[in-house]
């Protein structure tokens, strides 16, 4: 299931244009509410670790959207 969720992305970060970079960032959009959705079920089952995983796959995931979108940019100012 993991791999079948995270292909998507994998085979769309091998396309260097612009559009499929912001298809790919909306694809881990959806990752990043899964993680949303994880924090408060960490509160209402009183698990610390819940919580901690739920905030960390967060933070990485908008991390991952940044450098989604900002990579090709980068080459693109350094070529002109």
């Amino acid at each position: 299931m993991l791999v079948a969720l995270f292909l998507p992305p994998l085979i769309l970060s091998f396309f260097n244009h612009f559009a499929v970079k912001i298809i790919s960032a909306i694809y881990q959009a959806f990752i990043v509410v899964g993680f949303l959705i994880i924090i408060p079920v960490g509160f209402f089952i009183p698990n610390f670790s819940v919580i901690i995983i739920g905030i960390l796959g967060t933070i990485v995931s908008i991390c991952s959207i940044i450098v989604t979108i900002l990579v090709g940019l980068e080459r693109k100012n350094l070529a002109t």
